[in-house]
């Protein structure tokens, strides 16, 4: 009889670890994500430093080092294949440059369980409640800022529910995020926190520039990165979301534009609704971006219609019928590959040209063909979920921005079989001053800061301008955040880069304002308050509905609201001049009545049965729509006088009664007593 004893495993241990083992199982075999990494530890899934596939890739460094890029302690196993393995399926999921944050908190765990379980080897299946509080403490501890710990804290709890939902340890107690996000600079008082406030928003001046080096705009560099800027500036959006844009972007929906856009941080897909004054300049930047982009457009499209044919373009010197598989000569090779100077007919070709550490290993291998060539563009251009962009879910070869290697480059020349969508480093630098190698659009068009000094920004900062102005506006907080793209409304105050006199104008407005009569309804539906019926002459207790064009003040206690969204011809709703974005909407529903009001008139012509019915209720609305337009183009007319249909234009059914038998009321004289002070009201506009 054997003297080993076999101790017994619960089955939750059991079945944990059968899990763990088969999720790194099918990370190690099935994912191929990374697979072509190499460093001095090894190749593929056994290198312990990883670069993601971005145009600036980022280092993940499974081990300790002394800088975040070296590697002076690996993980152990079997923590190693575990980490690599949850990387491995996080980024194949979604490819994020923000990985490092995963990095910080899997060494967090790491050093947690050495911690615990000191002389054994580090095991992911010993994570449990003193691991939590293990980690929670060093981030706590941690030398970084609040917005900081804030987001390793929901990381770290993102990484508990998954090792619960994955059944790989079922005993985890839940984790929450115990760090609070902070105060955003934006929003603190001290002296530094204000001046940078103030130097976040750009100046009126520094936009007025930005328009004019689009209009001057000449070379496919500057055609290209300002037609961008307009993209960022006609509505907030964040620079990586111009990925999302295709050549159909740009759509009309009856009569208004506007831009289909995904928007990030959980938003999703959305409509961005183009200015009025805007539509022209947005449709241009679209057509520029188009024609520029064409043929990398068709590069990418020769790259899926015939994935084993390198793309012979106009600076290839070998015959057309030149086979694929036929090795290359010295020039034909660097005139195809791009790496010379610009010019391609040069005979003078120098070892510079093969310097590249791409090319060495190319030709280590042999005399490189067109084939050996396109194995390369492929491996190099192809990025995730190709032929697709998965931010929009169409082929590649209808981004919007798409764009060939160097063809905005100063000196370098265009690799003519490419296709590469912009950074946001890379749009941020023709805007930010980073090096001198790289000029910004500002100094390029010899443009300086109202006080001399060179302009510098970020994309970031256009989006914080438009959501200050909206701010100031009166902008309500849910279209705010709808416009921007935020799941979250409570993110709105970290763009509103406002002075503390800007914010305090309208509470000014309110406390000085005449206590007799109090602050207007204008002044308090900009300060985002509720408007008291009083404001409106109304003579009852509570709060007008705002509509969007004006407000209801029916007595919905009375009676329920019969018009059916007809509020423009309705006693009971109020315009006000004054109102953010009214006189647009209004003018935009006078274009849609006016084009019903023709089709009623083409099938009134028709004798069509009913017609000229339609055209006397379309014609009413038409003209009151009209009416109430001109009350608020006129100068005469001040911010905040109220513009609303005469009781006499829309009699009650009560009232048409006894109009019809002659008959009049003590409340009948009432109304008109009340219609005839509104008309003085309105300054008689009426």
């Amino acid at each position: 009889m054997s003297n080993v004893v076999s101790i017994w495993q619960p089955s939750h241990e059991r079945e944990g670890r059968k899990n763990l083992l088969e999720f790194v199982r099918f990370a190690k075999n099935e994912l191929t994500l990374y697979s072509d990494q190499e460093d001095d530890f090894g190749k593929g899934w056994d290198a312990v430093k990883w670069r993601t596939r971005h145009a600036r890739p980022v280092a993940m460094v499974f081990g300790f080092g002394s800088s975040y890029y070296t590697v002076d302690e690996p993980f152990e196993q079997p923590f190693m294949d575990f980490a690599k393995a949850f990387v491995r399926q996080e980024q194949s999921i979604d490819e994020k440059v923000s990985v490092s944050s995963w990095i910080y908190v899997l060494r967090l765990v790491y050093r947690s369980l050495q911690a615990q379980y000191p002389g054994k080897n580090t095991d992911i299946l010993d994570f449990n409640a003193d691991t939590q509080v293990s980690v929670e403490h060093a981030i706590r501890t941690a030398s970084v800022a609040d917005k900081k710990k804030y987001h390793y804290g929901g990381k770290f709890a993102k990484f508990n529910q998954w090792l619960f939902d994955k059944k790989i340890i079922l005993t985890l107690p839940e984790w929450q995020n115990p760090f609070k996000r902070g105060v955003d600079k934006i929003e603190q008082l001290d002296e530094s926190s204000k001046k940078w406030r103030d130097e976040r928003c750009p100046s009126q001046h520094v936009m007025f520039t930005l328009a004019d080096c689009f209009a001057k705009a000449e070379t496919v560099k500057d055609r290209y990165y300002t037609s961008i800027m307009v993209l960022l500036c006609f509505a907030p959006g964040r620079a990586s979301e111009i990925a999302s844009l295709t050549v159909n972007s740009l759509q009309e929906e009856e009569g208004r534009f506007y831009v289909s856009w995904f928007s990030e941080k959980g938003f999703g897909d959305t409509k961005k609704w183009v200015p009025t004054a805007m539509v022209d300049v947005v449709k241009e930047a679209f057509n520029r971006l188009i024609e520029i982009g064409e043929p990398a457009r068709k590069a990418a499209k020769h790259a899926y219609d015939y994935p084993d044919k390198f793309m012979i373009h106009s600076e290839c010197t070998t015959p057309k019928d030149y086979p694929q598989n036929k090795p290359l000569g010295a020039i034909d090779f660097a005139n195809a590959s791009g790496i010379q100077s610009p010019s391609p007919r040069n005979k003078n070709v120098t070892t510079k040209v093969f310097r590249q550490q791409w090319v060495k290993q190319l030709l280590e291998k042999g005399e490189p063909t067109y084939h050996d060539l396109n194995k390369l563009v492929h491996k190099k251009y192809k990025k995730k979920d190709w032929p697709d962009n998965p931010m929009s879910g169409r082929p590649v070869w209808e981004n919007l921005c798409l764009i060939r290697e160097y063809e905005a480059h100063a000196s370098a020349p265009t690799k003519l079989y490419s296709w590469v969508m912009p950074s946001v480093n890379e749009i941020n630098s023709q805007i930010k001053k980073r090096t001198e190698a790289v000029s910004t659009l500002w100094e390029r068009f010899g443009v300086k800061d109202e006080d001399g000094s060179e302009i510098s920004l970020t994309s970031h900062q256009l989006r914080v301008w438009l959501n200050t102005h909206a701010h100031d506006g009166g902008m309500s907080d849910y279209l705010l955040a709808q416009w921007s793209g935020r799941a979250d409304i409570e993110q709105n105050k970290a763009y509103d880069a406002r002075t503390e006199g800007e914010k305090a104008r309208l509470k000014n407005e309110i406390m000085n304002a005449d206590q007799s009569n109090g602050p207007s309804a204008l002044t308090i539906h900009r300060s985002k308050s509720p408007v008291p019926l009083s404001k409106f002459g109304i003579n009852r207790t509570g709060v007008a509905d705002f509509t969007g064009l004006g407000f209801c003040v029916h007595n919905f206690a009375q009676s329920p609201c019969t018009k059916a969204g007809e509020c423009v011809t309705c006693k009971d709703h109020v315009c006000m001049k004054g109102l953010p974005d009214t006189l647009e909407n209004l003018e935009e529903l006078e274009k849609l009545v006016a084009e019903q009001l023709d089709v009623a008139k083409a099938a009134a012509d028709d004798h069509t049965f009913g017609a000229d019915r339609w055209v006397t209720h379309l014609g009413w609305k038409l003209a009151h729509l009209r009416t109430i337009i001109a009350g608020m183009k006129d100068e005469s007319v001040k911010d905040g006088t109220l513009i609303r249909i005469p009781v006499e234009h829309d009699p009650s059914p009560t009232r048409r009664a006894l109009e019809a038998k002659g008959e009049t009321t003590e409340l009948q004289e009432e109304d008109e007593k009340a219609s005839l002070d509104l008309k003085k009201q309105m300054l008689g506009i009426f």
